[in-house]
């Protein structure tokens, strides 16, 4: 009722509500077609209206009002503006490309109502069109721009990085689709890879749901870039297919395989839990040892970037045997552990996707491996 309601004060003829307008059954062919084009919903949408802090789609857009008589305070409080990436539809796997694609969203929470389009944003308290921070999808830029790349200022922004150290006047909008729409794969790399570190730390209800509620965002990017379908690998792209292999989990204790099968083991969506990349935490230089032979996914007709049911990667390189051991009472990167090695001995410290609990695998229990290099930073 509230979204109808807005509707008609707003003066919009129709709404578009998923829940009603796709039949809610993963095995669907509708469902499969359908999502699939978020993309061109969201995108062509007139308006999005958000309810940020429902917990559910039946209950409402706003808290139950508190009417009770607050003793008035001479106190002066000053807070932080309120940040729509702590709220509950930030937490959600399918709302993320609606985000994005979105071009005007209208936001109702618990701090009130506030908007958001691809030029300014601003707060019911406030008039200052100052940008929402939501986790940085939306963000400001001017002389920053100068000073470092687009897509490694993108990459800081989305992380968190303090943006706000320039203090002349104006400043000039953009948006995650102008990375993702550049024509430049390194920028397009840098924001993919971004967006997939925040959705790997989302909820979805259902776990086959992984890769189909990114469908629209990666069938932008392919019609974008004029890319075909096969470009597009379960989560990652054929065009850097290298540099996407190179992700790890960023909480081991929370990682776990995902069952029944979700998409091959080279894929961030085979895993719960969130992940990061390589590529975009180190800004160095990338050099790949090893090409890429072969890459393919089975992928449903009615959604190829949707739903996979098998994929296959074969690399050509160089390979070394190791000696693999787990470091006792330690499961994370660290260079101070001391280790006796033997001249022309190397040690590598390797991330492991899931925490080790048996501690007699240490160093004096080491079992050989074969390793491939995949790439260095010069």
């Amino acid at each position: 009722m509230d979204a109808v309601l807005i509707c008609r004060k707003l003066g919009f003829r129709y709404l578009w509500v998923d829940a009603l307008c796709i039949i809610q059954d993963p095995g669907n062919a509708d469902w499969l077609e359908q999502s699939g084009q978020m993309n061109l919903i969201y995108s062509n949408s007139a308006l999005t209206i958000a309810a940020d802090d429902s917990p559910t789609c039946t209950a409402g857009f706003w808290p139950p009002e508190d009417t009770r008589i607050q003793e008035i305070s001479d106190r002066c409080w000053i807070r932080e503006a309120p940040s729509s990436a702590r709220d509950v539809l930030s937490t959600r796997g399918w709302t993320l490309q609606e985000r994005i694609l979105s071009h005007r969203i209208l936001h109702f929470s618990s701090n009130g109502f506030s908007w958001e389009c691809d030029a300014c944003s601003g707060f019911e308290e406030e008039n200052s069109g100052s940008k929402i921070d939501f986790m940085g999808l939306s963000y400001r830029a001017f002389r920053l721009m100068n000073r470092i790349t687009p897509h490694e200022w993108f990459v800081k922004s989305l992380r968190g990085g303090d943006l706000q150290d320039d203090k002349e006047g104006d400043y000039d909008s953009l948006h995650i689709t102008d990375f993702l729409t550049s024509g430049s794969w390194k920028s397009i790399f840098y924001a993919w890879t971004a967006i997939i570190e925040n959705y790997s730390k989302r909820s979805l209800t259902q776990p086959s749901d992984k890769l189909s509620a990114v469908s629209g965002l990666a069938n932008f990017v392919l019609t974008q870039a004029g890319l075909e379908s096969e470009s597009y690998l379960a989560g990652l792209w054929r065009e850097d297919l290298v540099e996407g292999l190179l992700w790890y989990v960023s909480e081991p204790g929370a990682f776990r395989p995902w069952s029944p099968y979700i998409a091959p083991t080279w894929s961030w969506a085979s895993i719960t839990g969130g992940i990061q990349y390589f590529r975009d935490r180190y800004q160095f230089p990338f050099i790949p040892h090893v090409s890429i032979s072969q890459a393919y996914c089975a992928t449903s007709a009615a959604d190829p970037t949707g739903r996979v049911t098998g994929g296959v990667i074969r690399l050509s390189g160089l390979m070394v045997e190791v000696d693999v051991a787990v470091i006792p009472h330690c499961h994370s990167f660290t260079s101070s552990y001391q280790y006796d090695r033997a001249p022309g001995e190397q040690v590598a410290f390797v991330r492991l996707n899931q925490k080790v609990e048996n501690d007699k695998e240490c160093w004096d229990r080491p079992s050989p491996s074969l390793c491939s290099q995949i790439s260095d930073n010069g």
